[in-house]
This record gives C-alpha cells, structure tokens and sequence, in this order.
C-alpha cells in the first residue's frame, strides 16, 4: 500500500518480499489444484509430502505483506488524518472488486445479481481473497495505537515479543496435539497472535528496533535450520493428523486441519524477511534488474486483486491451466506452479 516511488527511493529487499509475497498468495488460492492437492495424495509418498511443503510455504505470503506494512507505516509519523485516507482508499477497492467479482460469478453461474443483496451480503461476508482487505482496514483503524505501543519498545521487549509469538503460535498448539486433554484455552494471548498485530510488529521491529547486524549470516543459517525442523514438525503434525481413525471420537478420516499448516508461519516470515534484507543489501542489482523489481513490487496489489480472474475466472486461460497442470509427470508436480507464474505475469 506504500505510494509507487522510483527504484531508488525503495527499499529493493520489500519489493522482492513483495513479488514473493504476492506468489505465494497465488498458489495459496489454487485450491485443488495445488493447495489442498495433499489430502488427496497417498499419504506418507514423496508426492505427499513435495504438495504439503508447497501448501506451508505459501501460507507465509499474506504474513510477509503484513509485515512490510508494519516495517513502513508503523514508524512513519504522519497525521491520523492521513492514515484514515489510506483507509478510504483501500475501502474503495475492496467494494468495487468485491462488485466484480460477485458479478463475474453471477455471469458465469447464469444467475441474477442483485447489488443490494451483494452490498447486505458483503458486510456478513467477504469474496473469496478479499478477506485480506477487511483485515488490512482494520490494521489501519488500530495503526495510531499501534504506532504508540512501539515507539515504548526497546531491543530486548522487542525479542520478547517474537519469543512469546512463537510460544503462543507454534509450541503451544504442537504441545496441545500430543496431549490427551490438549491446552487450556485460557493459556494464550489472541491479541497478540492476530495476523494484525504479530506481523506489522514484527515487521517494525526487526526494521527499527532490532539491530541489522544482529543477523549475521551464521546466526541467518542457524535460523534456517529452525525453518527447516519446523517444516518437518508441521507435516509430521498434518501427516498424524490424516491417519487417525474413525474410533477416535469425532473425527473424520483424511481431513487435513490447517492451523497445522500455519502453526511456524512467524519463523518461516521472519527467516525470508532478515535473508531478504541482508541478501539485497549485499547484492549490487543493475539498475535496470533494480528498476524491474521495484515496479513489479508497486503493482504487487492490483496483481492480489486480479489474479483470482486470470487464475479461474476466464475460460481460454483456464482451458490452458488445465492442459499445462495434466501433462505428465512435470505437469502434475510442477505444473501449478507454472500456472501461478504465469497468472502473476497476466495479472
């Protein structure tokens, strides 16, 4: 939501957060076709475990624009007049998508649309992935609060945070899966681990209260290693969960929860935002490359609002998704992928 500048006034490590944020929101909302293709695979094969990695990755997308919002406006001194034009600004997009793509759906299906019933709809309920933008207004509404919360933090409150988000986030809920009786609801901090509030902040503070040279690349790698055992724990958790048994009470055979899919989302956000940062800050980019990255990053947003048309909505290119995502074993594996580029590049 940050203005489009020229290649030289952005930061280049947040456009490239940007294009790969914005991918992985893509792939996020394949469904079938990627996303939820796990559940459907053997479990336990390699092809089980390649579309479940591909399924946890992209969970991080939504978290990394969260975050590069709160590393830029968190900090930024500005009128509450002019963070409530942001609002009206992004209340405007999100009413007339939310108009087109009710009134695609409804061409397409061969149904009336009705724009009262879609406005009076809209208000119990959101299109598809435009819940992100309900969200994001209500960033907005909390972000002079916000904006006051951080400016108390030091460095050491600011590690406590992310510490006790990874408690409250990834160790308890794992703990409450291998526990009989589960966690006590009463042991957690929602306000704390809402998408809204962890992310921005994390986002302020490993850009303007934890210092950059605290990343080093050992402590970097360290921190991948993390990355990587939690991606194993997590699907260990799915995997688990998939097996369990119709004599176990309440439970439906081969469900797939996704909160097991986003239980170490923090860590893999914040291993890609530091490797990002320090990658880009040691990497001389041509200014062309650089001018190509910082435009794609400005125009990540309208690719979030028009990808779900050119990913589903339109015959001729959902007839080639089809044919591209059927042909072989690459096609199988691989070819969604091919299909979320190619939809990014589209849109």
């Amino acid at each position: 939501m940050e203005k489009r500048k020229t290649g030289k006034s952005r930061e280049v490590y947040l456009d490239v957060l940007r294009i790969l944020g914005c991918l992985m929101v893509i792939f996020n909302h394949t469904n079938e076709r990627g996303f939820y293709r796990f559940p459907a695979d053997d479990p336990g094969s390699a092809s089980f475990f390649l579309d479940m990695t591909m399924s946890m990755i992209s969970k991080a997308g939504v978290p990394l624009f969260f975050m590069i919002s709160g590393a830029l406006l968190i900090a930024r001194e500005e009128p509450w007049r002019k963070t409530f034009r942001r609002m009206i600004k992004i209340g405007v997009d999100l009413v007339l998508f939310s108009l087109l793509y009710f009134w695609i759906d409804s061409m397409l299906l061969g149904t009336p649309f009705s724009l009262s019933a879609t406005i009076y709809g809209m208000l119990g309920s959101n299109y598809w992935h435009l819940w992100y933008l309900y969200a994001y207004l209500v960033f907005l509404l909390a972000l002079p609060i916000l904006r006051k919360l951080a400016a108390g933090l030091d460095e050491r409150t600011a590690w406590y945070l992310l510490l006790l988000a990874a408690i409250f986030m990834a160790l308890l809920p794992v703990l409450g899966f291998f526990l009989p009786a589960g966690i006590n609801d009463n042991l957690d901090i929602p306000w704390l681990t809402t998408n809204i509030f962890i992310y921005p902040m994390a986002g302020y503070v490993l850009t303007h209260k934890i210092p950059e040279e605290r990343f080093t690349g050992k402590r970097i790698a360290l921190l991948w290693g993390l990355n990587l055992c939690c991606f194993i724990l997590g699907e260990i958790i799915e995997y688990q969960f998939l097996l369990r048994t119709p004599e176990q009470v309440g439970v439906i055979t081969g469900y797939f929860d996704e909160r097991f899919l986003i239980n170490f989302c923090l860590v893999n956000a914040v291993t890609l935002f530091v490797t990002a940062r320090r990658l880009m800050k040691r990497v001389t980019a041509g200014s062309v490359l650089q001018r190509l990255i910082s435009e794609l990053g400005a125009d990540t947003f309208g690719i979030y609002l028009l990808h779900i048309w050119f990913l589903w909505k339109i015959p001729f290119f959902y007839g080639i998704w089809m044919r591209i995502e059927h042909t072989g074993v690459f096609g199988y594996h691989f070819g969604i992928l091919v299909s979320c580029l190619a939809t990014f590049v589209l849109a």
